[in-house]
């Protein structure tokens, strides 16, 4: 038995001796959180880009009960739920982060790829020849 207990004792120390401090980035959803302003896109069958209207004032809000509102010039436009899932991105071939709208009304199985820079936010349709969406922080 004593055989046993110093080579556990040992494994053991050898995992902690062995382990690296490391520091865990916040969570997608913990940075998804708070309000987003829409900055443009482009996209689609052309390409083409889509600039942003001065006149339109266009924000979503993510809130961390799973729940989001689109705002357009101040006032609630839609809202709805979203789901945060892993989903294979057309960009990359990888598993990525996206985002389901409203999940059980028949959005897409594979959502939209979304991409957290700094204050920068991409939303991208994970289809060929589909939308991006661009958006900054709101501080």
């Amino acid at each position: 038995m004593r055989p046993l207990t110093c080579f556990l004792t040992t494994a053991v120390l050898l995992m902690f001796v062995s382990c690296k401090t490391q520091t865990f980035e916040p969570s997608f959803k913990t940075k998804l959180i708070g309000k987003w302003k829409y900055t443009g896109g482009s996209g689609g069958f052309t390409g083409k880009p889509e600039p942003v209207n001065p006149l339109v004032s266009k924000i979503i809000e993510f809130k961390s009960d799973g729940k989001y509102v689109k705002y357009i010039n101040s006032d609630p436009d839609t809202q709805g739920t979203y789901d945060i899932i892993k989903s294979k991105s057309i960009y990359s071939s990888l598993e990525d982060n996206a985002i389901r709208f409203d999940p059980q009304s028949g959005s897409p199985r594979t959502g939209l790829i979304a991409t957290i820079n700094d204050d920068k936010l991409v939303l991208a349709d994970n289809v060929y020849d589909g939308f991006s969406a661009g958006y900054t922080r709101v501080k």
